[in-house]
């Protein structure tokens, strides 16, 4: 009896090891090809999707998608996009329909309306003379790859268009603005910043506010690629458009006193 009761659990010690073995190969198999896929598809030791657990999971480029909450809005005088100026420090006063700018002087100031909930992030804002002013343009509706820029001269060749993305176009991907405004006044109790330099619409979303510092935000011997041609001609052009303007104010003050001169000879001529 004692024979039958050894031959059996000898049996299930076989049957039990064969299970483990099938079971285990597999997993080896599989966990030595991903192994392979990440030294093969990723060489700075990425690891691949299948490999990665679930928790740390990234979503891929594609799938990037982000919801964004306005904490406040603008409000200036801008009613539409004519009359908003092209950059913060520009500030156009007298426009007509079509844009044409026909006159300038210093900018407006604007409030930023911050909504209830976000004033207390106002705190000690007023410390700064300036801050980053992060907005939306709402009603902006599709892009182009590409953007035609200003003609220049032939001695410096500019592309007729450039890449959006090395240019301040409000029509974008994601219509997001970027402005660096000057804070006049910081009304917490109120949820309102008064600036200056706003380059918006009214009614404007504000995305974020953050402080300007100059120590990293500023470099004023940064490169501005072919903005620096356009420029270059712009100023090229005000210094010719000067010696122009007077060497042909100079030729016509030569010629009144030359006629000056004829008259009180013709004058002399007469009295002789």
């Amino acid at each position: 009896m004692n024979f039958y009761y050894i031959v059996i659990v000898i049996i299930l010690m076989l049957a039990t090891s064969a299970c483990w073995k099938a079971w285990k190969v597999p997993r080896r198999h599989g966990k030595s090809t991903i192994q392979m896929l990440s030294t093969e598809n990723h060489a700075e030791n990425i690891e691949t999707p299948n490999h990665i657990p679930k928790y740390r999971r990234v979503p891929t480029i594609p799938e990037l998608t982000w919801s964004v909450r306005a904490i406040g809005r603008v409000e200036c005088s801008y009613l539409n996009k004519f009359s908003v100026p092209r950059q913060a420090t520009i500030h156009p006063t007298n426009k007509t329909t079509n844009g044409t700018i026909l006159s300038t002087s210093a900018p407006e100031i604007a409030k930023l309306v911050i909504f209830p909930e976000y004033r207390a992030c106002l705190d000690d804002l007023k410390g700064f003379d300036y801050l980053w002013l992060i907005g939306l343009f709402h009603l902006n509706s599709g892009f182009k790859t590409h953007i035609h820029t200003r003609p220049v001269s032939p001695e410096h060749p500019v592309p007729s268009e450039v890449g959006l993305f090395s240019s301040r176009s409000p029509h974008r991907p994601n219509p997001l603005s970027l402005s660096a405004l000057r804070i006049v006044n910081v009304s917490t109790a109120e949820g309102v910043v008064h600036v200056e330099g706003v380059d918006m619409m009214h009614d404007s979303p504000i995305l974020d506010i953050k402080p300007y510092l100059p120590a990293f935000d500023s470099f004023p011997e940064a490169r501005s690629g072919w903005m620096d041609l356009i420029q270059q001609d712009y100023m090229q052009a005000r210094v010719t458009g000067y010696q122009n303007i007077v060497s042909t104010r100079g030729a016509r003050f030569a010629r009144a006193m030359e006629k000056k001169a004829a008259r009180a000879e013709e004058g002399l001529k007469k009295d002789n």
